[in-house]
């Protein structure tokens, strides 16, 4: 009857090992998951924001009009980068043109909330007509 009753405690000991071992393995899986996942969400984000930086940059460079100089415009975005109002926004683009000695300067900032998560500045020559007529 002891011998039984030693193989049972053994066996349940082995079987408390085996489950705690793969506790801890799937607790470290579940950890790359989520990491894999955050790193997913933040690449998708830094793209988004390139295309939608360069879009509103490649608009200036066809128009330089399009934006008033030292004036800042902010374009609001919810969590899936749809356009909406600013208390429901996610992420926010700033805007910002500047005119120094003929050269046109425009700033555009992305943020998510309040941390900036891309950046691009270009600049312009703007020919001045002296042309009189």
């Amino acid at each position: 009857m002891k011998n039984i009753n030693r193989q049972t405690h053994i066996f349940i000991f082995e079987l408390v090992i085996a489950i705690a071992f793969f506790a801890l393995a799937s607790s470290i899986c579940v950890q790359f998951f989520v990491k894999a996942h955050s790193l997913s969400k933040e690449t998708n984000d830094i793209n988004i924001s390139m295309n939608l930086a360069t879009g509103y940059v490649e608009e200036f460079l066809n128009d330089p009009t399009i934006y008033q100089v030292n004036q800042e415009y902010i374009h609001y975005y919810d969590e899936n980068w749809k356009n909406c109002h600013k208390k429901n926004s996610t992420y926010s683009i700033k805007i910002y043109c500047s005119d120094k000695d003929s050269i046109e300067t425009i700033h555009v900032r992305v943020y998510h909330y309040h941390k900036k998560i891309y950046s691009i500045t270009s600049d312009q020559y703007i020919k001045e007509d002296n042309h009189e007529s």
